[in-house]
């Protein structure tokens, strides 16, 4: 069984103690790697910047210490296999109801932002 990569646990570090209680289990079901936990002022208007996203610092969940929010992209990666992101947000929702620890989903956002995640 593929496990997370160091460096996917260094971002998940960086992250709300409560998305490891969730995504451990997650993992345990369908892989994915960890794109991205807490960014700080350069890398969010980077982001911004790049289209990644469309809010800049510091008004993302991403800006929080730890970071509510959390980018993660299912395995293998294929960006423009959205039916994956679909697969994997179902898995996180189903914990996140196990856990009592209430998510949105960025796929159900207007602009459908697939591997984005936030505690509310």
């Amino acid at each position: 069984m593929p496990s997370l990569t160091e460096r996917g646990l260094l971002r998940l570090a960086t992250c709300d103690v409560r998305w490891s209680m969730l995504l451990i289990k997650v993992f345990k079901q369908i892989p994915f790697m960890v794109v991205c936990g807490h960014r700080n002022e350069e890398k969010q208007n980077e982001a911004f910047k790049d289209g990644h996203t469309q809010v800049q610092w510091p008004n993302s969940k991403h800006n929080q210490e730890p970071s509510l929010a959390i980018d993660l992209c299912p395995l293998p990666v294929n960006w423009q296999n959205t039916r994956h992101f679909f697969e994997l947000a179902a898995y996180v929702w189903a914990e996140s109801l196990k856990k009592d620890v209430p998510v949105i989903w960025g796929g159900s956002f207007s602009f459908g932002d697939y591997g984005h995640f936030e505690l509310i």
